[in-house]
């Protein structure tokens, strides 16, 4: 069972570092479409310090839209403090995780393959059932003509997904590379 707890732990710590590292501006501008400056400074404000939302996106979005901005940098600070707290436990306990450690790989290759898979097969159910798990009160679909979705539009969604799953196979690797020295 501490196997599995290990593993787990594991898994969502390559997870969320996955997410930091993707909500970054500049790995933002990497997989940037059109309007990559303002995509980047968007992406600045919503992973700064929160209540700037408001004050510095209110004219240039709708208020759906800076609602979903304020709820999607809320959700980088949970992230984000989740990260420190595994992080902490790794540092701590790192000769019992890495018992866990081929296990944790296991798990996040194997969820990183079927992910890959969905994301693959049902672009869309994946894309809104996301939405739907972090953004239940639905202020997440906006009209075709959305200034926000001018700015990150769907394939720029797709390449991010691509990117963190890369992310996450790069860490899971390079961690088993290092485990094997």
């Amino acid at each position: 069972m501490k196997k599995i707890i290990g593993a787990a732990v594991i898994f969502v710590w390559v997870l969320t570092t996955s997410v930091i590292v993707a909500s970054l501006p500049g790995v933002v501008r990497i997989v940037c479409i059109n309007k990559c400056g303002l995509a980047e400074q968007v992406a600045a404000i919503v992973g700064g310090p929160s209540g700037q939302i408001e004050a510095q996106l209110g004219q240039l979005f709708t208020s759906a839209e800076v609602s979903h901005l304020t709820d999607v940098s809320r959700l980088l600070w949970v992230i984000k403090a989740v990260w420190v707290i595994l992080s902490l436990a790794l540092i701590s306990n790192i000769g019992t995780f890495r018992k866990s450690l081929d296990w944790g790989i296991k798990l996040t290759l194997i969820l990183l393959v079927a992910t890959s898979a969905t994301v693959l097969a049902a672009w869309r159910y994946f894309f809104v059932g996301f939405h739907q798990l972090f953004f239940p009160q639905g202020n997440w679909a906006f009209p075709a003509d959305s200034y926000l979705l001018e700015i990150y539009p769907e394939p720029f969604w797709q390449r991010m997904t691509g990117l963190m799953v890369l992310l996450m196979a790069t860490m899971m690797l390079s961690i088993r590379q290092g485990q094997r020295r």
